[in-house]
């Protein structure tokens, strides 16, 4: 039981920084002359989306799959 909630946890907290990823990507896209990388706004980003995946993949208890969903999500 502790295993299958900690493995959703961390295909939760994976969703959560693909997330998190993808966005920082399209916001480069989109803003090609400012390309300024803000390394505390970068980190503070990507550990609230792996925080927030991590609680939403706990909360999708089960498969691994719909975890990084949630994550994601």
């Amino acid at each position: 039981m502790e295993q299958v909630l900690l493995s959703s946890i961390l295909f939760g907290i994976l969703g959560g920084l693909i997330r998190a990823l993808v966005g920082i990507v399209k916001y480069f896209e989109k803003n090609k002359k400012d390309q300024k990388i803000r390394f505390w706004y970068l980190a503070f980003s990507l550990f609230v989306a792996a925080l927030v995946g991590g609680v939403a993949g706990a909360i999708a208890d089960g498969d691994w799959r719909l975890a990084i969903i949630a994550g994601y999500a």
